[in-house]
Order: C-alpha cells, then structure tokens, then sequence
C-alpha cells in the first residue's frame, strides 16, 4: 500500500510455502492512523500494488483475485501498548461431545459457522473447505485437523498432504500447518497463540500482530491433489477439532462502529446452528464488502473470489431504468466464490 509519493505504507508477503499446491492464499497491507508519524498520514489517493511471483514449473494462467478494502474506527482513548509477559501457551484437552456433521463451505463467503466442538466432513482431493469461529477479545482459538484412513488400503507416503489455516476477520493470514498421510490417520494442530487483544498490533511477532481483531477467525482447510493419484479421488474423511478458552473481555472504546471487529450474539447463534455468512445475513445478499482497519486507517486484503460493489450499483442502476438491463456496456453479472 502507497501513498502519492510511493511512500510505502504496509506490505505482507504471502506464499504456499512447503505445500506447493493450488489452494486460496491471502495477505494484507495497511494504513496507521498515528499521533508520532509523518508517513501516509495524509487523506488522498492511495495505491495498491499486488504482485505475483511464479517458479517456471507454475502455471502461467491467470489467477483469480479479490480486492478488499475495510475500515476499522478510531478509539476514544489510547489504551496499552505492551503485551503481558505470562499468557496461557498451552493447549486445552480435546473437546468434549463427539464429532458432529458439519460441511464447510467454498470460499470466505459461505464459510460455514462452528463453536468449539469437534466437527466431521468429507474432502476430496485439491478441495478447500472453509470455516469460521468468532472469538472475542481476551479469548484464544485452538485448532486440530485430523485426516482419517484410506478405504482403499494403500500406503503411499506424501508429505504435506493436508494444510489447515487461519486467518483473522480482515482475512490477514495468522498461521497454517501441514501434515504427511500415508493412508492411516494423520493430525496436525496450530500452534497456541495469544489471545486477541487490541495490543497485539504493537507486537513485533506476526502470528500475534494478526491477532488484533475480535471478530470471525476462519479456518481453511485443503487436501492435496496428490492424494488423488495415490488414493483414488474419493473424499476422505477430516475432523476438525476447535476449542475458544479464555473470558470475553470489552473491546477498545472505538470512536464508531465496530463493524465486523466484534462479537454479537447473531454471531454465536450463528456458529451454534453452523449457518453460513449469507444465511446468517440473508436480508442483504449483495451486502458491500466488509469494512476493517488500524487506528482510523484502512486494511486492504488480496484474496480470491469477486467483487460485490458492481453487483449492487449494477441492481441500482436497474431500478432506476425500470428493469434489468443487459446491454453490451453494463457491468458483469457476478455472485459467490464457487471454484478455486
């Protein structure tokens, strides 16, 4: 992210890392509201620059990207700066309850709602599923993913076969871990981290910095295309296991409102019956992209998918027109992520 001079006013890296697999990959640049810089401090025109880079052996096709931008109010008063030395590092006991049958969805945007618990689906290979958990302020989420066994009885080895991610409620990447199948259960776990706590943005660390919102933390998981060759292309069963431990604290004083940067109880009631987002929110299906930022700044997020905003002019100019209008100059019809 750039201001008019090409000063730079925040960059991140985002990569596949040892899975070097298609699969939805994130990252986010944003700008600081800050009393003691003089560094894109200014209102005005500001650029985003995305770039792709790509070994030989990648694919030279196009890649579908999505461009977010969100806002995050201001606070009324400044609150601490500096983290806690002792925070709960270890991990809860499994859920209790049993796995339960929930689905994820294909994308950020119908990303199916969980609570702690331990949840079932089937995934077939080069599949993503989606999920999201809220977490709110002074809470921690813990996150396991367990691969079950082959039917077919083989036991090739692969490695980095399943990868299990999180990213916060500006779709800013936190962690993700991986893990090899050889045909018999497989599990993985992210590791612990802070609770979410408005501080944590003055943290050096990025998996704590990233953890800086309350608000729906999503859980990705992918299966390689691999385990195709090897195992056949039936889905294979996965069990995530998701715990939230700690208290829910207030929130910072923000100066407006929080918009996706907190907890309701919609929100638990939504991760309590596994709806999705556009069913939690189906009184405003073409609903703008959610809004997020630091300080009174804004965040920006390169993701996949499509952008809504044309969708919602595209209906308002119909309206106006009296009925939809298909002519060689409107704008693309376009809808929810379904492919990758």
């Amino acid at each position: 992210l750039q201001d008019g001079s090409a000063a730079q006013c925040g960059y991140q890296d985002s990569s596949f890392g040892s899975a070097a697999f298609t699969r939805p990959i994130t990252a986010y640049a944003h700008r600081t509201i800050e009393a003691d810089s003089s560094t894109c401090q200014q209102a005005g025109a500001y650029y985003v620059l995305v770039e792709r880079t790509s070994k030989a052996v990648s694919t030279p096709d196009d890649w579908e990207l999505e461009i977010r931008y969100v806002t995050e109010p201001g606070v009324k008063q400044t609150g601490p700066t500096e983290l806690p030395e002792n925070w709960a590092s270890a991990s809860p006991p499994p859920p209790a309850g049993g796995p339960q049958k929930r689905q994820g969805g294909a994308g950020f945007h119908d990303a199916v709602s969980l609570k702690q618990g331990e949840w079932r689906a089937d995934i077939e290979p080069g599949e993503t599923l989606f999920y999201r958990v809220p977490v709110d302020w002074g809470q921690q989420i813990f996150a396991t993913a367990e691969l079950g066994s082959s039917v077919t009885g083989a036991t090739e080895y692969l490695g980095n076969a399943l990868v299990l991610s999180l990213d916060n409620p500006a779709r800013g990447h936190v962690d993700q871990d991986t893990v090899s199948y050889s045909g018999k259960p497989a599990t993985l776990a992210l590791d612990p981290h802070r609770p979410v706590a408005f501080e944590n943005r003055y943290s050096s660390n990025s998996y704590t910095n990233a953890l800086r919102f309350a608000g729906w933390y999503y859980l990705s998981a992918t299966l390689s295309p691999e385990v195709a060759k090897a195992y056949g292309d039936k889905p294979v069963p996965l069990t995530l296991r998701v715990s939230v431990t700690g208290t829910a604290k207030a929130g910072p004083a923000y100066d407006g409102d929080a918009g996706p940067f907190e907890v309701t109880a919609d929100d638990r009631d939504a991760a309590a019956s596994g709806a999705s987002g556009p069913q939690a929110e189906k009184s405003d299906g073409m609903a703008l992209v959610a809004a997020a930022g630091i300080g009174a700044g804004t965040v920006l997020v390169a993701g996949l998918g499509v952008w809504t905003l044309a969708g919602r002019r595209r209906a308002a100019r119909d309206a106006a027109r009296g009925g939809p209008q298909d002519g060689p100059d409107g704008p693309p019809r376009f809808g929810p992520p379904t492919a990758w």
